[in-house]
């Protein structure tokens, strides 16, 4: 087996509070995932939902919430309807997206 050492993009080592912040937001169940979702434009609420099979009102409601309350996500209102579009600050996540979506069909990860 060969291991091969490796520092980060910008050649920090170290502990690092913004990052460690910054993964553990993504890490949070499904927000990377309604992040991709919205990463075509604004859409509403109950597109996001139907683009995430599995996902509940209850738990998009929350992670919504919460990537608005980051300042990721703006929320505006569409004929009576929430609508949720990536902010300048949330489409600054879609190249790591990209790079875990090209890592993850790279090494075919797949749910058991």
């Amino acid at each position: 087996m060969l291991f091969v050492a490796s520092t980060s993009a910008s050649g920090h080592d170290s502990y690092c509070p913004q990052f460690h912040y910054t993964a553990e937001l993504l890490g949070r169940r499904w927000a990377a995932v309604v992040l991709r979702a919205l990463s075509h434009g604004p859409i509403r609420f109950t597109h996001i939902r139907r683009n995430i099979p599995g996902i509940s009102d209850r738990l998009l409601t929350k992670r919504l919430n919460e990537l608005v309350d980051e300042g990721i996500v703006l929320r505006c209102e569409k004929d009576g309807d929430a609508c949720y579009g990536l902010s300048e600050r949330g489409l600054k996540f879609m190249p790591a997206l990209d790079a875990i979506d090209r890592v993850a069909h790279d090494v075919s990860l797949a749910p058991a």
